[in-house]
């Protein structure tokens, strides 16, 4: 499958779709974004990314592009130790939807096309070190997303949380992939530890406050879903 092929398929589900969540080519030009060492874009088609880990030579356009996989050490608060790395456990990295929550509305549909599968032993996913009474861990293949689904997530809470939930909406800082670039993720990938270190909005890429959005937590869309990444 072509990178086109991959764009035709998105919009079989989307056929406004015309740009990748963050924006065409917006992710490379945005240095200080966490985002930015994970994704390059393909010239010819700026709505699809490439991620992975290694060096990629002459590949849709691209001439050269050093790819590296996502990794909670550089992301989180604390990390798992150098010993029970060499042993295989990790963690998931974060757990986010590919959306800019600034200027786009969250996409409809996101694809994903595996081109080579990485091989190898398997890791051990920890849920979180900090406040996981349970120990619970997760056997999983090298260079896997996870993937979950909204509409579970919603429909096992208990009914004051299912009230709060459709009543709630988050106004999200102007660039804020950006503006929580210093700040530290817990230890589940499920939220940033409220430190102060994120970016004071004077020192952000220039923004408008029409372009900022106010969303709600939960939308009536089948594509409610997030995904967390993790390392290799």
């Amino acid at each position: 499958m072509t990178f086109s092929a991959v764009l035709r398929f998105t919009q079989a589900f989307d056929p406004e779709s015309e740009s990748y969540g963050h924006g065409n080519n917006k992710t490379q030009s945005a240095k200080k974004s966490i985002l930015h060492p994970d994704l390059k874009t393909i010239p010819r088609v700026p709505q699809v990314q490439l991620i992975g880990n290694g060096i990629v030579y002459n590949h849709e356009g691209l001439e050269t592009a050093a790819l590296k996989h996502p990794s909670h050490t550089t992301f989180h608060k604390t990390r798992v130790s150098a010993e029970d790395e060499a042993l295989g456990f990790t963690r998931f990295y974060r757990w986010h939807i590919d959306a800019a929550l600034y200027d786009y509305n969250p996409p409809r549909a996101t694809t994903l096309y595996g081109i080579t599968v990485p091989g190898g032993d398997k890791q051990t996913i920890r849920y979180s070190d900090d406040d996981d009474p349970s120990g619970e861990t997760l056997s999983v293949p090298l260079g896997t997303t996870a993937f979950v689904s909204g509409k579970t997530m919603f429909e096992i809470l208990p009914p004051k949380l299912k009230s709060l939930a459709v009543r709630t909406s988050v106004r999200y800082a102007p660039h804020p992939y950006v503006w929580m670039a210093p700040a530290r993720a817990r230890s589940d990938g499920l939220g940033i530890l409220n430190e102060g270190l994120e970016l004071p909005l004077n020192e952000l890429p220039e923004w408008e406050e029409s372009k900022i959005k106010t969303l709600p937590v939960v939308c009536a869309t089948p594509s409610t879903r997030g995904h967390g990444q993790r390392t290799e």
